[in-house]
């Protein structure tokens, strides 16, 4: 079994992708921690943290895009990546007491 090099979170970002801790899904703005689901992952919840758009693949017109999002089932977390159109619903986050 290879082992892999642990993420660092990528200080550097290929030429022409644009990162953002931002996105905006509908009325709501997404900022990192919004917890979030996705359709097709049933049970699942998962954290926004980043919005990435990258040029466009040979032969393609358009640029792609995907949300980094950090979740699971319960008792599961990994890092994941979805297209912003698979997003499901927007939690509600409340505010902790004493923070």
């Amino acid at each position: 079994m290879i082992k892999r090099q642990a993420y660092t979170g990528g200080a550097q970002v290929p030429e022409g992708w644009q990162v953002s801790d931002t996105f905006q899904h509908g009325a709501r703005v997404l900022t990192p921690g919004t917890m979030l689901t996705i359709k097709g992952e049933r049970g699942a919840r998962f954290r926004f943290v980043r919005f990435v758009s990258a040029p466009p693949a040979p032969r393609r017109r358009t640029r792609r895009e995907w949300i980094d999002v950090v979740g699971g089932t319960p008792g599961v977390i990994m890092d994941r990546s979805f297209r912003p159109d698979r997003i499901a619903r927007v939690l509600k986050t409340t505010a902790r007491k004493g923070t």
